[in-house]
C-alpha cells in the first residue's frame, strides 16, 4: 500500500519519465527525417507516448486538486496491491 505522499511522488515520477520518453522519441523522428528514413512508425509511437503522458499528467493533477491534497484517496485506490 502506498502512502498519500508516495502516490503523488509516483505520479510525478511518471510524468517526468513520460516527458523524457516523448523528448527522446521526438529526437529520433528528427534524426530519421534528417537521414531521409521513413518516420510513420516512429510518429505513431510518439502519439501513443503523448497520449500516455497526458493520462499521467491528468492523474497527477487530479491528485493535486483534491480538496485536502492526496490524503483523502478512495479506499480502493489505497488498497491496490
Amino acid at each position: 500500500m502506498q502512502t498519500d505522499e508516495s502516490t503523488l511522488a509516483t505520479a510525478t515520477r511518471h510524468v517526468a519519465e513520460g516527458e523524457r520518453i516523448v523528448a527522446r522519441q521526438q529526437a529520433m523522428i528528427a534524426r530519421l527525417n534528417a537521414s531521409g528514413a521513413p518516420t510513420l512508425d516512429a510518429e505513431q509511437t510518439l502519439q501513443v507516448f503523448e497520449t500516455t503522458l497526458a493520462i499521467f499528467k491528468r492523474h497527477r493533477d487530479d491528485l493535486l486538486a483534491r480538496p485536502h491534497g492526496v490524503d483523502h484517496l478512495k479506499t480502493e485506490e489505497r488498497d491496490v496491491t
